[in-house]
């Protein structure tokens, strides 16, 4: 995970060791953690809290929120990975097989490299004949590499929809000549993209937090990925 958000229109992208300061001050290898799901961001990874503070990790294991883990510090280098125990188990006399081979890997960002970043989101009616519920979310990225970008998406049961506009004809054509593995990828969540457009923006770019870009009906949202 290289990736996460915070509370705000930010996106950070950059690891270090900064985020996690306080952690590594208060744990070592054996120590036993005791903490609490607040909130699931992406596949994969969630919020926790340990102690009083509020960290990011991943977890092979879906978990739920407000789920309670017991755990004990595996490693702290290069990243801190916590072996998931039961509650009742001590990792240290237990044998190894009756141990979950599921473990957290706490993830750490960079404060410093953050990249605007605006996200609105519109439940929609139930549409079709199986009746699924479309979901409109609209995406608006400031890069400084790529420039602003714009997404709108729309999904309508497994089938999504994707109309993305860039500031430069180079991003265009790289996301353009990439759009065969987007596809693969979505396939693989059982999604079919149906159709995708990538285009130029007609006139100069809306900024970040102006709201040129939120469509009427949508509400905007913190980003997380």
């Amino acid at each position: 995970m290289r990736a996460a958000a915070t509370h705000g229109s930010w996106l950070q992208t950059q690891l270090s060791g900064d985020a996690t300061a306080s952690l590594r001050s208060l744990w070592r290898v054996g120590t036993r953690v005791e903490a609490v799901v607040l909130e699931r961001l992406a596949e994969q990874t969630y919020l926790m809290r340990s102690g009083g503070l509020e960290w990011v990790a991943q977890s092979e294991l879906p978990l739920k929120e407000k789920q309670r883990i017991h755990a004990r510090v595996r490693s702290m280098e290069p990243v801190i990975s916590l072996q998931l125990v039961g509650p009742q188990h001590d990792a240290a006399e237990s044998p190894a097989s009756d141990l979950p081979t599921t473990h957290l890997v706490v993830v750490e960002f960079d404060d410093r490299n953050r990249v605007p970043v605006e996200l609105s989101y519109r439940r929609g009616g139930k549409k079709g004949r199986r009746g699924n519920v479309v979901h409109h979310v609209a995406m608006l990225l400031e890069l400084d590499s790529f420039g602003t970008i714009g997404v709108r998406a729309t999904l309508n049961g497994n089938y999504a929809t994707l109309d993305v506009h860039c500031e430069d004809i180079d991003v265009a054509e790289a996301l353009q000549e990439n759009a065969g593995d987007l596809e693969r990828s979505l396939s693989l969540a059982k999604i079919v993209l149906s159709n995708l457009s990538i285009d130029l923006w007609p006139e100069e770019p809306p900024q970040v937090g102006s709201g040129e870009f939120q469509p009427k009906g949508y509400e905007r949202i913190d980003w997380t990925v």
